[in-house]
């Protein structure tokens, strides 16, 4: 699986960067080079993660780091009373100390498939609504979402899972990848309330061209919580 996985993220990466370098054609030199930014850091990112996760103790480091820095998001973006303050807190601490569970009981292999499972929901997500979405799903909180997109999204990542496996259907498998990509979709949209709520596009400007930590981990973070919660669960 371990392998699968890597093979996975390297075709997406290779036709990602194709579909890119096609996509800014013919675009002004200044979006261009902000597109061409975007993927290059998503890359790395995505490149940081999986090295991270092989290892599996850089990647403990790097879990309480994300927490740290969402933390200091968090906090830095609230401008409301101090009982909202508290709230997001509350929220965010929840999720936080479920993620860095998952990050110190789960397995490397299952830590990789709970990134895929972020990373498969938000892509696939976006590709369908911007290739078929018409329909709004949650316009209060995300109005670029499209129910097209969702169901696209959790179809083709669901479709990517069943591959995975070898077009073998493991019932108990299949339901708690979909239990991830449900999760994976419940902190993107989290997150988008929050910024809605307090007024703001991006968490932060830590991560050039993608914002700030939370931004770019949100879906990931909420996945694991929601790992550790169904490992739990399993194996009580």
């Amino acid at each position: 699986m371990f392998e699968r996985l890597i093979g996975v993220f390297a075709v997406g990466y290779l036709l990602g960067g194709l579909a890119t370098l096609w996509y800014v054609r013919g675009k002004p030199a200044s979006s261009a080079r902000s597109i061409l930014g975007k993927f290059y850091i998503y890359v790395l990112i995505g490149a940081l993660m999986l090295v991270s996760i092989y290892f599996y103790y850089p990647f403990l480091a790097l879990a309480f780091l994300i927490v740290a820095l969402g933390l200091y998001e968090v906090v830095v973006n609230r401008k409301r009373s101090a009982r909202h303050l508290g709230l997001s807190l509350l929220l965010y601490t929840t999720v936080a100390a479920g993620f860095m569970a998952f990050a110190w009981r789960i397995g490397p292999e299952e830590i990789m498939l709970t990134y895929a499972a972020a990373v498969a929901m938000d892509g696939f997500s976006q590709i369908s609504g911007q290739l078929f979405g018409k329909t709004p799903w949650v316009p209060k909180i995300s109005p670029s979402k499209t129910w097209e997109g969702f169901v696209g999204g959790l179809s083709l990542s669901l479709l990517l899972y069943w591959g995975l496996q070898g077009f073998e259907l493991d019932r108990l498998g299949f339901l708690a990848f979909l239990l991830l990509l449900l999760a994976a979709q419940a902190g993107d949209l989290l997150a988008s309330f929050y910024k809605r709520q307090v007024g703001v596009k991006d968490f932060s400007r830590l991560i050039p061209f993608h914002g700030g930590v939370l931004d770019r981990f949100d879906s990931f973070m909420m996945a694991g919580c929601a790992a550790s919660l169904w490992s739990a669960l399993v194996t009580a």
